[in-house]
């Protein structure tokens, strides 16, 4: 149970790649967030044939809250 993902999935569409990038940005440097990982599928080197042409960012996040600490979920990774 403890490398269980994806519970609860989320996602966000942007107008354009600099809102995207603003978005990424704060989230970042978020004091309550611990960036896990980010798959850029945007990137010029990323291989669309291995997704049918299909394009995101997909970002896992933790939250290092007070809260997060409470509820005992400071481990969850959010996707």
């Amino acid at each position: 149970v403890c490398k269980l993902l994806d519970i609860c999935r989320q996602s966000i569409v942007f107008e354009s790649t600099q809102d995207l990038a603003a978005c990424l940005r704060q989230v970042v440097e978020d004091n309550d967030v611990v960036v896990v990982s980010i798959k850029n599928r945007l990137s010029r080197e990323y291989d669309d044939k291995e997704s049918l042409g299909y394009r995101d960012v997909n970002i896992n996040l933790r939250f290092n809250s007070e809260d997060s600490h409470r509820l005992g979920v400071e481990w969850h990774v959010c996707e």
